[in-house]
């Protein structure tokens, strides 16, 4: 059912390239596999969690393809709290539905690692919208480890998990998806200080203004 029914969110294109050049699908509707929270509901957008996406670059190590946000918001489904579908874009420059193809040095024949990453983005116990992610869907991606670090280390609710996916002689998922990974419950949140909030709300207007200064 959620397969079906989610199909037309799918942005439209296949994973093709060369070697190194990829453009990878993130999608755990496809496995049945959400997010959930350390009370065992689903990680939802509105209540503040977003997911980022990561891929092991053989030249640049592990780095940040993209951030979005959960089903419940992105495609105004609020049954789909916990899931995604996301399709890597060129860093900086996403534009949901457009299809992008990222640059990535990926092995040949080989194992491509990917994870995941989710943190509860928005502490204040307020139910939220999707606009209200604009700045952290927009930051530059070279900045979102530093977000992620300063929230992990905040103590709001976290989590990541992560696997490898076949590769063939061009580099490229031989699934054409990212494979399915381990079931991830996040961690309980420390509750985090009102400051602590702002502070992080702080590094993501930063972030976005990387991405101003870039395009000037």
């Amino acid at each position: 059912m959620k397969k079906s029914l989610m199909a037309a969110c799918l942005l439209a294109g296949s994973v093709t390239g060369h070697a190194g050049i990829n453009n990878l699908i993130w999608d755990n509707v496809a496995y049945d596999n959400p997010v959930y929270t350390s009370t065992g509901a689903l990680a939802a957008s509105a209540q503040g969690y977003v997911v980022s996406f990561w891929v092991q670059d053989t030249i640049n190590g592990l780095i940040c393809a993209g951030v979005d946000t959960f089903a419940d918001l992105r495609y105004e489904m609020s049954d789909y709290a916990g899931y995604y579908i996301y399709e890597s874009v060129e860093p900086g420059i996403y534009e949901p539905g457009q299809g992008t193809t990222t640059f990535f040095n990926t092995p040949d024949n080989g194992s491509l690692y990917t994870e995941i990453r989710v943190w509860q983005y928005f502490t204040d116990g307020q139910p939220h919208t999707q606009q209200d992610f604009d700045l952290i869907l927009a930051a530059d991606l070279s900045t979102i480890e530093g977000i992620w670090n300063a929230a992990v280390a905040a103590g709001v609710s976290h989590g990541t998990t992560g696997g490898s996916t076949a590769t063939d002689s061009l580099g490229t998922p031989v699934t054409g998806l990212v494979d399915s990974y381990s079931s991830l419950t996040l961690s309980a949140s420390a509750v985090p200080e009102p400051s602590t909030y702002a502070a992080l709300a702080g590094l993501a207007i930063m972030a976005y203004a990387v991405i101003v200064r870039r395009r000037h």
